[in-house]
């Protein structure tokens, strides 16, 4: 083997190995964006869930007024049959 063709192969070799690098240092920035943006979203359905059970009350009571109101409508209309 000659030394160029040695070289040619030295040189192909890194070229390769810098490219796997590359990806692989790409995959993994792409799966740690992912997993804080996931985790980021969990944080937030966390305190919203925590927020909802806080207003559950508030929330029942607000819907027994409103059906109370429709039932109260529903007794004073007067059906008129043509």
């Amino acid at each position: 083997m000659s030394f160029k063709c040695l070289f040619f192969l030295l040189t192909l070799l890194s070229f390769l190995l810098l490219g796997v690098i590359a990806v692989v240092i790409f995959i993994l920035l792409c799966i740690t964006a992912i997993a804080i943006s996931i985790y980021k979203k969990k944080g937030i359905y966390s305190k919203n869930e925590a927020k909802q059970s806080e207003n559950e009350d508030s929330a029942e009571s607000a819907l027994k007024s409103e059906l109370s109101m429709q039932n109260t409508a529903n007794e004073n209309q007067k059906e008129y049959f043509f």
